[in-house]
């Protein structure tokens, strides 16, 4: 369990929760209300999972969605933004997400209180769940720019956005022509 330094009570009082409920919660931060960069808290959360030393996790920011995003770029992580119990009980349930996001600013607190109980309740679902949330993860994990033990791949981010920048240029009919083109540029002058 992790927030930034804006959401360090709302952690707490959650952390209290959980343990009135017997769940364990490793605190990794923050430990006061001193300004920190959240990305840094959803990383040790991922760690935490990658170590073994978490399943499931809960992440907290103003929004949940610089979290999400934090969270959501590692490899086997699947952090589900919620805003009610429902959501975070389908999120397990339906999509096999293994790490809780709240948006401590954006959910009515008691709503929100009772997220972290909802999501570690249900096991994954059955049925066509299981092979939904496959295809989804593999989907993800080829289009990540960390490879299986989290080293960074090739500039795949690069790669896309070549792409992207020639089918633009096809879609204007440039296809190489014009020497104001966005993706050939002076190349277009020498008939690229």
């Amino acid at each position: 369990m992790a927030a930034d330094h804006g959401c360090f009570t709302v952690k707490s009082a959650l952390k209290g929760d959980l343990a009135r409920l017997g769940r364990e919660a490793i605190d990794l931060g923050t430990m006061d209300e001193e300004p920190v960069d959240y990305p840094d808290f959803a990383d040790r959360v991922v760690e935490a999972l990658a170590a073994g030393r978490a399943g499931l996790g809960v992440l907290i920011c103003g929004s949940g969605i610089g979290m999400s995003i934090a969270a959501n770029r590692h490899p086997r992580i699947r952090a589900a933004l919620c805003q009610d119990p429902a959501m975070a009980r389908l999120s397990r349930q339906h999509n096999d997400a293994n790490r809780l996001v709240l948006g401590a600013r954006m959910a009515e607190p008691a709503p929100a209180a009772a997220c972290p109980t909802a999501f570690l309740e249900p096991p994954f679902g059955a049925g066509r769940a299981p092979r939904r949330a496959a295809s989804g993860r593999d989907r993800g994990q080829a289009e990540c720019n960390e490879d299986e033990h989290g080293k960074p791949k090739q500039n795949r981010a690069r790669d896309l956005a070549g792409v992207w920048a020639e089918e633009r240029c096809r879609r204007r009919a440039c296809r190489g022509r014009y020497g104001d083109c966005d993706f050939h540029g002076s190349r277009a002058v020498q008939g690229h």
